[in-house]
């Protein structure tokens, strides 16, 4: 049996080509704000400036309600003004999975920066297409177990995964364990469908889901992890990685122990596809992926991802490709060695590069094709036409599957929109149920039928 494992919710910006990026983003996550400033110029008061998301913001987060919009305006009230873009990593989740991806970017910035720019090292790489390279790998027969990483305010992640679970089902994986899933896989795939209320907050995020979802179509067995109580007090960084080892003992006794010819895929949490115990000096630090390989022995074939800013170029990049790295072609540019590890051995076999929407702001949030990667057959644009709102009011437009019922589920997409102006959906073309929500309510829910190249006017009272 095969097993391929998804090591999910990392956040984006964290590969260097020399230094650990992971190192810098615990530090920086870590650093606190100075908040003895309580005023300004004349006229104008400063807010205080905290070092973590507040309190109220974890519990909007946890439990977001039937309106996703509210209650992501109510963090925003929270933290926005507040918090400090490399602690603010609560806002921009909630921004990814409302579909706002470059002002996810933009809120959450680990590393001071939205994205990595181009490193000299890359310069002379030729950058081969990711998908097409990793199901090469996937398909070599040795091939066991695989990890592949995750940014939780960067949902182009996810698209690497939906686009490989093909050719990894036919290399013979059977598995695919996510790390974020907080019930059991035999829940999950009994239901059907990823639940919003008990699959876990991580798996709202409908890129995510349809990442799970796309698996049960193919036949995947989901497998599910140990996740202890979310912890509110630490880095981002640090509490994803709280559970690696319990992790990665239950991963082994479910699958690995119980089935040694298995194939897993699995998609993991930030920082936790490093193969090799990492850091700059002892003591290191151990992710999923090391305790998997020290304890069984097996080693897993393990990938990053990073997103790099539009406006620049890896190779022949195109704007809105995945790019592969990795040694020995590419091997500066992949960068295995980085962050360090405590054996001297690379900590990952490649990087994929997601290329950021080009434009002068570095993209904006109505650019979702460009930041899915999507296929022209699946970009759908929806106007919400709204008679009471104002002009271009924020609202949240989600598209259900037609004829079932969605009040548990996650929306197969949904995206920040104007009323007004028209926006942006990446799905196949045809039936679906179209809810809109303002902050303060709901405002349709209708059926529609979808079809790329011509805009689906909403309208609404």
């Amino acid at each position: 049996m095969k097993y391929i494992i998804f090591a999910a919710q990392s956040p984006n910006a964290r590969f260097t080509f020399f230094n650990s990026v992971i190192l810098g983003s615990l530090l920086s996550l870590a650093c606190t704000v100075s908040n003895d400033k309580d005023g300004g110029m004349e006229g104008v008061v400063v807010p205080e400036r905290n070092d973590r998301p507040a309190a109220e913001s974890f519990a909007l987060w946890a439990a977001p309600g039937d309106n996703l919009l509210a209650a992501l305006a109510g963090v925003e009230g929270h933290d926005k003004a507040t918090v400090p873009a490399p602690q603010n990593f609560v806002l921009g989740i909630m921004l990814s999975e409302a579909g706002a991806y470059s002002s996810a970017a933009l809120a959450f910035q680990p590393n001071n920066t939205p994205f990595r720019a181009k490193s000299m090292q890359c310069m002379s790489s030729t950058l081969p297409d990711a998908v097409t390279e990793v199901c090469s790998a996937l398909a070599e027969p040795d091939r066991r177990v695989v990890f592949i990483d995750d940014s939780p305010n960067f949902a182009q992640d996810r698209t690497l995964g939906r686009k490989i679970l093909g050719c990894a089902r036919e290399a013979g994986f059977e598995y695919l364990v996510i790390a974020s899933l907080e019930e059991s896989g035999e829940a999950l795939q009994a239901r059907g469908y990823v639940s919003r209320t008990a699959s876990g907050r991580f798996l709202r995020e409908p890129q995510l889901a349809g990442l799970v979802e796309d698996g049960l179509r193919l036949g995947f067995t989901p497998v599910g992890l140990p996740n202890s109580e979310f912890c509110t007090e630490c880095p981002l960084a640090i509490a994803l990685g709280t559970d690696a080892r319990a992790q990665a003992t239950s991963l082994e006794e479910q699958i690995l122990n119980a089935d040694p010819e298995a194939k897993v895929l699995v998609w993991a949490a930030f920082g936790q596809a490093y193969k090799q115990p990492w850091g700059q000096a002892a003591p290191y630090v151990n992710s999923l992926a090391s305790y998997v390989y020290t304890d069984t022995g097996v080693e897993p074939y393990s990938l990053v991802q990073i997103t790099v800013d539009g406006n620049t170029s890896l190779g022949p990049a195109a704007p809105s490709g995945i790019y592969l790295a990795s040694g020995p072609d590419n091997g500066s540019c992949s960068g295995s060695y980085s962050p360090r590890s405590a054996t001297g051995l690379p900590t990952h076999n490649g990087v994929a590069f997601h290329i950021a929407p080009r434009s002068e702001a570095g993209g904006t949030d109505s650019e979702r094709w460009e930041w899915l990667h999507t296929a022209p057959e699946e970009r759908m644009a929806v106007t919400p036409e709204c008679a009471t709102c104002a002009p271009e009011q924020r609202l949240l437009v989600q598209a259900y599957p037609a004829g079932v019922d969605f009040s548990d589920r996650v929306p197969s997409d949904q995206a920040l929109c104007q009323a007004g102006v028209s926006c942006q959906l990446s799905l196949p073309a045809g039936d679906y149920q179209l809810v809109v929500w303002s902050e303060e309510a709901q405002l349709t829910s209708t059926p529609v039928t979808l079809a790329a190249g011509a805009s689906t006017i909403v309208s609404m009272n």
